[in-house]
């Protein structure tokens, strides 16, 4: 029997359901929420084994961009994941709560009008509507847990800065959060003062220059910042703005934003961070939110709170970081599993894309507690140095594989990837070829070691 009353303010209008890869179902329901007053779509994705009763699935809540389940991009590479039984199934929710016409010019495009997932007198109460809404409507109508060890939330750039907020003031209701290249503070609004006032200037605009809403992207976005940061009573529009009619910065203004910066939250109430799960991480190149991430690690660090923050390759987004981050993000929530696998291996990507286990011996000398597993690399195969390294998905184990009394490294590494960087050097369909994975340990040392698979398919299934 669920312990969850049924929120009297959420209807069910409309669900459909349609087939993913790997028996997994993607639906999508309207629910006529009677705390925003509109129609609010929402998707969930079950995984193959789904059932209603017995026990049930961990839920996922992802604060998404747009309509639906995980891009197609993604799609397969999640799949694989739960089809493979890499990790034990779960629920995942994706909603997003920024896509409503601003209030004060309902011509312009949704996209900037975002809520954070705060409550605010202008955009509306998107926080209650997570809480008070969304989350029992899915607990009741979901074979769920409904507890917070069972509950977690992720979002991609300013997406991430609700699920870290809410998670930090409401940490009774999820046990662990991401956030994937997040916004974690307000210094990016800062900067884009400066450079749109500047962008106005050149185009031929006198000063002062105005900041009003219709006025381009960004001044959407201070708007739409502003009416959930800087709200006030003293009437329309019930927000203050941060700039004045030069486009300089308020400095008061400013103070009361950055006071709501994530790192700013964690130091005035650091115990509702302790009992959380926390993984973030950012590409090296990403300069949409440069800084926000270190500036968070400090903030952690500074509290003496446990985290994992990873960097990599890459900038804000794009394909690489689809096929091969979101996928750590979801092994933060559901770990891969320990089972030990050992030679002959086989590279195989006909399931796209499975994640090959390789099983390394560790040197006799190595600290196996002090391995980065983010940093772990395919850099060779049959002695040959790659041009472009393989990476791992930032999971890996230590066990003794094969019983000999040595320890093995097992890691996780993408076989699309494998066979394409094989056949490249010269490697065909059945040969045994030899691969030599680069780690990192905590000190800023570094070793390498090797394993061995044999190739299954040819070049042309190989290739993404």
């Amino acid at each position: 029997m669920k312990r969850h009353t049924m929120c009297a303010a959420t209807v069910l209008v409309l669900a459909v359901a349609a087939p993913v890869r790997a028996g997994g179902t993607c639906e999508s329901h309207t629910l006529d929420s009677v705390t925003l007053g509109e129609e609010r779509t929402i998707s969930i994705y079950l995984p193959d084994g789904y059932t209603a009763g017995g026990k049930g699935f961990p839920v996922i809540y992802w604060h998404s961009h747009g309509e639906g389940c995980w891009p197609d991009i993604l799609e397969p590479t999640v799949e694989a994941m739960f089809a493979e039984d890499l990790i034990d199934p779960a629920i995942v929710v994706f909603f997003e709560t920024h896509d409503a016409p601003f209030p004060g010019d309902p011509d312009v495009g949704s996209d900037t009008s975002w809520s954070f997932m705060l409550n605010s007198r202008v955009m509306g109460p998107y926080r209650d509507y997570v809480v008070d809404e969304l989350i029992p409507w899915v607990d009741w109508n979901y074979n769920t847990v409904p507890d917070r060890s069972h509950r977690f939330m992720t979002g991609h750039s300013g997406n991430a800065y609700g699920p870290w907020r809410l998670a930090l003031e409401r940490p009774d209701l999820f046990s662990k959060i991401s956030g994937m290249q997040g916004l974690y503070e307000w210094t990016i609004m800062r900067k884009r003062c400066y450079a749109v006032y500047l962008e106005a200037v050149a185009s031929g605009e006198s000063p002062p220059y105005q900041y009003a809403v219709g006025n381009g992207f960004w001044t959407f976005m201070f708007h739409a910042m502003s009416a959930v940061l800087l709200q006030n009573d003293t009437g329309p529009p019930w927000y203050d703005f941060p700039l004045d009619g030069d486009g300089e910065p308020i400095d008061s203004l400013w103070q009361r934003i950055f006071d709501q910066d994530i790192g700013a939250i964690i130091d005035n109430g650091p115990d509702n961070a302790r009992g959380l799960d926390l993984y973030f991480g950012v590409g090296l190149d990403d300069d949409q939110v440069s800084g926000h991430a270190e500036n968070l690690a400090a903030a952690l660090d500074a509290n003496e709170i446990p985290y994992v923050f990873h960097t990599y390759p890459g900038g804000h987004g794009g394909d690489d970081f689809v096929r091969d981050r979101i996928p750590v993000h979801l092994t933060h929530f559901m770990p891969i599993k320990a089972t030990a696998q050992v030679s002959p291996r086989v590279a195989d990507p006909r399931i796209y894309p499975r994640l090959l286990r390789v099983a390394i011996e560790l040197p006799g000398d190595l600290d196996v507690d002090e391995i980065d597993c983010s940093s772990l690399t395919l850099i060779d195969i049959n002695g040959e140095r790659l041009d472009r390294p393989v990476g791992g998905i930032g999971s890996c184990e230590i066990s003794d594989l094969n019983g000999n009394g040595r320890n093995d490294l097992s890691a996780w590494l993408r076989c699309d990837r494998i066979t394409h960087a094989a056949f490249a050097a010269g490697a065909e369909a059945g040969d045994r070829v030899n691969l030599t994975v680069r780690g990192e340990l905590e000190d800023d040392r570094f070793f390498a070691a090797s394993d061995s698979v044999t190739l299954a398919t040819g070049p042309r299934a190989a290739v993404d």
